[in-house]
């Protein structure tokens, strides 16, 4: 996956890319664990797969001047006013 081709998709199919590609990770992880897995560098880029997804999703969030974790559905902290 390029970081161009990130760029053009929306924050939904970030946001499911991403989980997709968290899940491989935990595959992945259970994979080494057992002695099953053959190309331990797999894991290397599944989670660098997950980096660039956060990146692109951190970088929409700044560049739109939303609150940290606007497109990740999390809510950010509220700040109680004291009137």
């Amino acid at each position: 996956m390029k970081k161009e081709n990130l760029k053009e998709l929306s924050p939904d199919d970030l946001l499911i890319r991403r989980d997709e590609a968290l899940r491989d990770i935990v595959r992945l992880q259970l994979a080494a664990a057992t002695g099953q897995l053959q190309n331990t560098s797999a894991l290397r880029f599944a989670r660098r797969r997950v980096a660039r997804l956060n990146t692109e999703l951190r970088q929409r969030e700044i560049a739109g001047g939303l609150v940290k974790n606007a497109l990740t559905g999390r809510s950010a902290p509220k700040i109680a006013a004291n009137d």
